[in-house]
């Protein structure tokens, strides 16, 4: 979809004054998610201390209505948190552009958040300065979207999508959301649905969404609410604590699943209250007008936002390219489509979902470029080069961040549970065991793919150590324990 580029506007920041863009397209935005990215994660505990931010701080800071309101959040927090008030105002920007606009890179702006810090770190305030700012914006417009505390099934967020397409729900504890993703006995139906239904209105973004889309569980009562919604709009925002969420998440999830499609915060550890918080301090006006003009002023003409009758053609208002930026996002495109290609000659569990997460990263990093010209100049955005830098880094660096966190749960896949036997059949074998009697041993009893996957996960990350030894007669391959894994199960 073509439409004229216009000059890039000056990058302010919260002072507004004018910084330089970064020098190129992407200035070192593609330096993340290394190939050593398991051996690092294992020289850590997964939820260790942190000394250092996992995330340069001043990727939190866009031009803006985002800094307006992360300011905001900072002055009526009673325990500040950058990363988190920066993901809020980025939830909050999400939904306020919701069934309005469409990047000429193909994003639309719905995006999942999830923010994951240690109770009483200063993560909800976020959730709460959200819900107040919707709540003052509907003096100045009705039924134009909706705040949820969240849903209790798949069914009931499309039930939920049919009376309001425009939607931002916030999850207080997004673990249990976690938790019912993973099937468990008579829960599978139940969980099964959640997760198509999250994942379908994802996708839907542009296109439509029909109540029978979801599987038995979706709802069965007569009602007068459309059966179809046109481009519905999902603004996922949840908190969380880390160690209660990255249990549930495996590499596979991240990849090619739902978690994949989220973009994980984690916030800045508890670092003293703000004395002088006051948190029913008034919006003040420029956020207001901002809010307005986004979520107001650039509705469809003549409609409603809750029209069913959507015009999925013309409705939506095209963001252009600024000068240079359709340049910098097809040198990002194809940055990404190498190191996808280069990690896919890869075969291993791990490579599968890193490949994964390089697609769920453009994807990403396009809604949230969209984002940024939306922050940056909502009278007259454009996506610049630098909202393209900003946008790949924002989410190479927070992807990079939770696999490291996470890449340890490949035990919850098929390839993790025979990566466990084979160690477990080594350990009984007094600590070594030929390739042949490795293979009889599983050759009843396990899918080859996953026993060959989880095999080589194990040498590749120095829990096994592999050696050919040669006799008068023949050769054979010996797989060891290494040194410190003998006591391991």
């Amino acid at each position: 979809m073509d439409s004229k580029e216009r000059h890039a506007t000056p990058v302010r920041g919260a002072d507004g004054n004018a910084t330089p863009p970064p020098p190129g397209p992407l200035a070192g935005a593609l330096e993340r998610i290394p190939d050593g990215a398991t051996e690092t994660a294992r020289q850590k505990p997964k939820c260790e201390a942190r000394a250092t931010p996992p995330v340069d701080h001043a990727l939190y800071r866009i031009p803006g209505f985002c800094s307006l309101l992360t300011d905001y959040t900072l002055s009526t927090a009673p325990a500040p948190n950058l990363p988190a008030a920066f993901a809020g105002s980025l939830a909050a920007l999400s939904f306020l552009a919701g069934r309005k606009y469409l990047g000429a890179n193909c994003a639309f702006p719905n995006l999942y958040l999830i923010v994951l810090g240690e109770s009483g770190c200063g993560k909800d305030m976020p959730r709460q300065v959200n819900a107040r700012l919707a709540a003052r914006l509907e003096t100045n417009a009705e039924n134009f979207g909706e705040v949820i505390d969240g849903f209790s099934s798949g069914a009931g967020l499309i039930d939920a999508l049919r009376a309001t397409p425009l939607l931002l729900s916030q999850f207080d504890e997004i673990k249990e959301l976690f938790a019912s993703l993973v099937p468990r006995g008579n829960e599978v139906v139940f969980a099964e649905s959640k997760s198509a239904a999250l994942l379908k209105v994802f996708s839907s973004a542009g296109g439509y969404l029909s109540r029978n889309l979801i599987s038995a569980a979706g709802s069965n009562k007569a009602d007068k609410l459309p059966r179809t919604v046109r481009a519905p709009h999902l603004t996922l925002f949840g908190t969380g604590t880390p160690k209660e969420v990255y249990d549930y998440i495996t590499p596979e999830m991240l990849g090619d699943g739902l978690a994949g499609r989220m973009l994980f915060v984690e916030a800045d550890p508890f670092a003293g209250s703000n004395l002088d918080a006051n948190q029913h301090k008034p919006f003040p006006d420029d956020i207001v007008e901002l809010a307005t003009k986004l979520l107001i002023d650039k509705m469809p003409v003549s409609k409603k936002l809750d029209d069913p009758e959507f015009d999925i053609e013309h409705d939506f208002r095209i963001v252009p390219f600024a000068t240079g930026g359709r340049e910098a996002w097809r040198d990002y495109q194809t940055e990404s489509d190498a190191r996808r290609l280069e990690i896919g000659k890869r075969t291993d569990a791990l490579a599968r979902s890193r490949a994964g997460l390089f697609a769920r990263e453009v994807e990403l990093a396009g809604k949230c470029a969209l984002l940024y010209a939306l922050s940056e100049a909502p009278d007259d955005p454009a996506i610049s080069p630098a909202a393209v830098a900003w946008a790949s880094r924002f989410v190479r660096e927070h992807q990079s961040f939770v696999f490291d966190r996470i890449v340890d749960n490949f035990g919850a896949t098929p390839e993790g549970k025979a990566a466990s036997k084979i160690r477990a059949k080594i350990r009984d074998a007094g600590g070594e065991i030929t390739k042949s009697d490795l293979g009889r041993a599983f050759l009843y009893r396990t899918d080859r793919k996953s026993y060959l996957a989880g095999l080589d996960w194990l040498i590749e990350n120095g829990e096994v150590e592999q050696d050919t030894i040669t006799t008068r007669t023949k050769t054979r391959t010996v797989y060891r324990l290494a040194t410190g894994e003998g006591g391991e199960a």
